[in-house]
């Protein structure tokens, strides 16, 4: 098939040839069917057939001229009927069936039998010598038609791969990027190149001096042409001015010698040397500025080669180290110390290593501190020298230790800052760990502080803490620590003692020292302290722990009545290890979901059929029960849960409410507090927005309940930003705990505030204190004065609810309404509003 293919023979369609060669076949040897047959790898194809319209593909085990081919000679069946092979012949099987075949194989030139001429029959027969000769000539026609087919591809393929080759020589001249050209003997052009044509012109058939380009270009073309023609090879550089454009180039010629060694023409080639030349240019400047740039630069800079011998410095080197260029490190007149360093670091470097370390050099006030830079000149990852610079960085470091003073020191006293104090106590626990060795922490704060700036003003309040700041490092041991933790409070590490009572002692002692008054602007000012001790490793293990420890003791020593020093003790270790204990299980129980919330009712006197809830997250405690917010909440806030707390409360909330609208719950809103934790930034926008997103919750069924202490923290602004936010997608805003701090008021003005809650404290004692009576009265009167509404809470005899109806109070909650409940229970409490059955005796009493 390959054979037949490179031979120009198809089998998609009729050839005439081998049509007549089948039907003079079938006529001559007087059978129905006629067929030239190829044998394929899988089939057999039909190459021509006559007698029958088509011959689709045969598998070669079924087909009569695989037969043939296997055979190589004349084969002849008499009954394909009666032979296995050929018996589910499409030809054999057919109803008006042809049995009989003969066929002769067709052998290539090369002698490879690719086919057969065969003949069918519906009868028996034998053939004649004549009609085998004619079958035999007959194939020998069709052998001689694919071997003069096989000539005439050759030759056509030879005619296509020289005119191919031409083709392929003139696209390589022409893609040459450079000009090329022929002339003949008498030195005219014969060939031209794109290139040279782009430039030039054509000049084919045309001596240089008939080009018509100007005449001194003219004048050398015909010198190097005349010079090449005799027999010289020439080689040159020239500037030809074409216009504004300089052309720069290479020019080669060399003379054309026939077979006899006649020369018949010259060839030449012309290379663009232009953009090289500007190249060169360009770089012979730009080293003259790096040389420059690299003369004045302000720091060291050198070059050594792979000898460690200097091959350039720059000016500020030389002024600095004198003339190096040409010595050798190791022979350079250096100081000794700095000679052998720079050796080390020259070694280092040609090893392949790149170096960046800080050096000084000199004392005193001419000491200098210098980074120094040094790496590797490789070429093919062969170390051939070294570039170095040493940038000077002292007023940096001088910079750097200012700053570290003034980072690690307090500004007024001089002493090590709390930064300080926790880095070295951190050092001195590791000492005392390595060494086996005791040390203490006394934790002192001073007594009265706020009433010498109070009455004396600030003024008198710094020197009193430069005072003692002095007392306590003239009283200091030296390798003690003396700091100031911020505001009044003071620590001094006390590095090694013998036994804890020696602390005592020391402490003792600075209550005595500080106990001395001194005089400030006619003012006598006395010092007093309060001083908590914690030892390691007994009381603690590691910085935090004992400063959480010595400031325990503080609080402690404060209680006992100041102007005393106080041990961490056993009771302190007690409570300390509860806190542990619950900060350990509270960590466990948000990862368990042991929190829930449950819900108690606020109702409005009077009428509305809706209600609304206040949530409240509890801690369900599998030993101890239901544990309240206030016990585990501060807690959270200390341990950095609360935002968990926040996100997930307020997640259920909104779940919860969703479910109780879906099930036809005549819901108001439901309050979520966030009383005791601060909220800064836009965190708790960012929080509502998300849950509200996440649940489909309108915002007018939300309110966001905060305390004052929120408020007066130092995000206070951003946290009031966020609530003008919130207040601005319709959620409601309510003021809790009324009345319980100082800055309330003020909140009424900047806060949009829609509700405000009367503290429970208040509630309780409005039936027998007349001065909280009188306030509640006046928290009514002024919210609705100013158009929001109030809530009570902790409501717990039907007494106070009269008491709050006839002042207007608009809405209540506590334990008498209803107390906090889970959501299931308060989903059904919605529905049936058993509160109702209370307040209908207060309300008829009312309407009264």
């Amino acid at each position: 098939m390959a054979v037949l293919a490179r031979f120009g023979v198809r089998f998609d369609q009729r050839d005439d040839c081998f049509d007549r060669a089948t039907r003079l076949l079938a006529s001559a040897l007087d059978v129905p069917h006629a067929g030239i047959g190829i044998q394929g790898t899988v089939h057999t194809w039909t190459l021509s057939t006559h007698g029958r319209e088509v011959m689709l593909p045969i598998e070669r085990g079924l087909s009569f001229c695989s037969r043939v081919v296997e055979a190589g000679k004349l084969l002849i069946i008499a009954d394909a009927r009666q032979d296995p092979r050929h018996v589910r012949h499409p030809i054999v099987t057919q109803p008006d069936s042809m049995f009989f075949y003969a066929g002769v194989p067709l052998v290539m030139p090369d002698g490879e039998i690719v086919g057969a001429l065969g003949v069918h029959d519906r009868r028996r027969r034998r053939l004649s010598l004549r009609q085998r000769d004619i079958l035999t000539d007959c194939a020998a026609f069709v052998a001689s038609e694919l071997r003069l087919r096989q000539a005439v591809q050759e030759h056509a393929r030879a005619e296509a791969a020289v005119k191919a080759e031409r083709s392929r020589l003139s696209r390589v001249l022409d893609s040459l990027p450079f000009d090329f050209w022929l002339c003949d003997a008498q030195g005219r052009y014969i060939l031209q190149n794109a290139f040279g044509r782009a430039i030039w012109g054509v000049n084919l058939g045309s001596t240089p001096t008939e080009t018509g380009t100007s005449p001194e270009i003219t004048a050398i073309w015909a010198e190097t042409n005349r010079r090449a023609l005799a027999g010289e090879m020439m080689r040159g550089e020239f500037a030809y001015q074409l216009g504004d454009r300089l052309l720069q180039v290479e020019e080669i010629l060399a003379p054309v010698r026939d077979e006899h060694g006649n020369i018949d023409g010259l060839v030449g080639v012309s290379i663009d040397n232009s953009e090289r030349k500007a190249a060169e240019k360009a770089r012979r400047e730009s080293e003259a500025r790096l040389t420059a740039a690299i003369e004045s630069l302000p720091f060291d800079f050198w070059i050594s080669d792979a000898a460690g011998d200097y091959v350039m410095i720059n000016a500020t080197t030389r002024a600095r180290w004198g003339d190096l260029e040409g010595t050798n490190v190791a022979t350079a007149d250096l100081p000794p110390e700095t000679r052998a360093r720079w050796i080390d670091n020259t070694r280092r470097v040609l090893g392949g290593e790149h170096l960046r370390q800080e050096e000084s050099f000199g004392t005193g006030d001419e000491a200098r501190h210098v980074v120094a830079i040094m790496a590797p000149v490789q070429v093919e990852d062969q170390v051939i020298g070294l570039v170095g610079v040493n940038v000077d960085i002292t007023e940096r470091k001088l910079a750097e230790q200012r700053l570290h003073h003034l980072a690690h020191h307090d500004t007024l006293t001089g002493l090590p800052n709390r930064r300080a104090l926790q880095e070295r106590l951190a050092q001195a626990v590791e000492h005392g760990t390595r060494h086996g060795q005791v040390m203490a922490l006394l934790l002192m704060d001073l007594d009265a502080f706020k009433d010498v700036n109070d009455t004396l003003g600030h003024d008198a309040g710094d020197a009193l803490l430069v005072e003692v700041a002095r007392r306590l490092q003239v009283g200091r041991r030296r390798s003690d620590t003396v700091a100031r933790l911020g505001g009044d409070e003071f620590a001094l590490i006390l590095d090694t003692v013998r036994r804890p009572t020696d602390a005592a002692i020391i402490a003792s002692r600075i209550l005595s020292d500080l106990a001395e008054p001194f005089h400030f602007e006619g003012h006598e000012i006395q010092p007093r302290a309060s001083i908590g001790i914690t030892v390691f490793p007994a009381d603690a293990a590691s910085a935090g722990n004992l400063l959480k420890h010595a400031d325990i003791a503080l609080y402690r020593a404060k209680e006992a009545g100041r102007g005393r020093w106080r041990f961490f003790d056993d009771e302190m270790r007690v409570q300390v290890e509860a806190r542990r204990n619950l900060e350990r299980e509270l960590r466990l129980a948000v990862d368990r979901s042991e929190l829930a919330l449950f819900y108690q009712p606020i109702v409005r006197p009077g009428g509305r059929t809706s209600v609304s809830f206040d949530s409240v997250v509890r801690w369900k405690h599998p030993s101890r029960g239901l544990v309240e917010p206030d016990l585990f909440l501060p807690v959270a806030e200390d341990i950095g849960l609360m935002s968990t707390i926040r996100s997930r409360s307020l997640s259920t909330v909104l779940y919860d409410a969703q479910r109780w609208l879906a099930a036809g719950v005549a819901l108001d809103r439901i309050a979520v507090s966030f009383t005791s934790v601060p909220v800064h930034g836009g965190e708790l926008y960012r929080l509502v927005d998300r849950a509200l997103t996440e649940t489909g919750v309108a915002p007018c069924h939300l309110e966001i309940g905060i305390a004052e202490p929120v408020l007066r923290g130092r995000h206070g602004a951003t946290v009031l930003e966020s609530l003008h936010a919130l207040h601005a997608r319709g959620i409601s805003l309510t003021l809790e705990d009324f009345g319980a701090g100082h800055a309330s008021f003020l909140h009424l003005k900047r806060l949009p505030i829609d509700r405000i809650k009367i503290g429970r404290t208040l509630i309780q004692t409005v039936l027998n204190d007349p001065c909280d009576a009188a306030i509640v009265c006046a928290i009514i009167d002024l919210a609705h004065r100013l158009g929001v509404e109030t809530v009570a809470d902790g409501v717990e005899l039907p007494e106070q609810v009269a008491f709050l109806m006839r002042h207007g109070c608009d809405h209540v909650q506590g334990p008498l309404l209803g107390a906090p409940m889970p959501a299931d229970a308060a989903m059904m409490q919605a529905g049936r509003r058993p509160w109702l059955q209370k307040l209908w005796p207060l309300d008829a009493a009312h309407s009264s």
